[in-house]
């Protein structure tokens, strides 16, 4: 079977459940590659693997917001 889920229409609750099994989804598949041990070992018990995501990800939603506000600024000044 197989599905799909428009998150645009979710509200906050639900698009973070959805976020959290889409998150464990990902981590079990990774978990399960041959080189899982590797990557473990690689990324340590620290949190600085998940700070230094959390990092970009804030930095790349800033950046992909700043580029929407530019990008419908051109819009309206080309629709006008």
């Amino acid at each position: 079977m197989k599905g799909s889920i428009d998150v645009s229409k979710l509200t906050i609750e639900p698009f973070v459940t959805y976020a959290v099994a889409c998150g464990t989804l990902l981590a079990r598949a990774h978990s399960q590659s041959e080189n899982a041990a590797m990557i473990a070992g690689y990324l340590g018990s620290s949190g600085a693997f998940d700070h230094a995501v959390v990092g970009w990800s804030l930095a790349y939603a800033d950046q992909s917001q700043a580029d929407f506000v530019l990008l419908t600024a051109a819009y309206s000044e080309l629709s006008a």
